[in-house]
């Protein structure tokens, strides 16, 4: 495959969450639904607005928005420390197969590193081959003996 021509990583600011709205179902297709948006926005909006808890960028070819990437901090005794989990990662349909999802990796993996984190975490559905496939191409281990599990929680306002 021939190298593509570079795409820039653009922290996203708060005019984008249309954009960002518009692109996020495309993350969910395996899960068969998608996530309360308003919940999602609101979360994307915390997001932006505090960049100490992550970063959203857009990922821009040509001047154009190719998709995005969402990537928290977290920590972890498991990964000896702080770290990176990539939360979110889309590149529209007509994009994908041409080395932007690596450029996406590589660019989080610097930044990663430049922010002297030590691990990155991520999940991928399992009716996901092909994103299975692609994340294994490059470095991320499965665990095979581990389920995600999540218990959303009812805040008070």
């Amino acid at each position: 495959m021939n190298d593509p021509s570079p795409v820039e990583f653009i922290p996203a600011t708060l005019d984008d969450l249309p954009l960002l709205l518009a692109m996020m179902p495309g993350v969910y297709v395996y899960d068969g639904e998608l996530p309360d948006v308003d919940r999602w926005a609101a979360a994307a909006l915390e997001l932006i607005q505090h960049p100490e808890l992550g970063q959203i960028w857009l990922i821009c070819h040509e001047d154009q928005v190719i998709g995005y990437m969402v990537a928290t901090y977290g920590f972890s005794l498991e990964f000896y420390g702080r770290g990176i989990i990539i939360d979110e990662l889309f590149v529209a349909d007509a994009y994908r197969s041409q080395g932007f999802g690596r450029q996406a990796i590589e660019f989080v993996e610097d930044f990663a590193r430049s922010q002297g984190l030590h691990s990155l975490t991520l999940d991928v559905d399992i009716a996901n081959a092909r994103g299975q496939q692609f994340y294994q191409a490059r470095g991320f281990d499965y665990y095979p003996h581990m389920h995600i599990m999540n218990k959303q929680l009812e805040v008070d306002k």
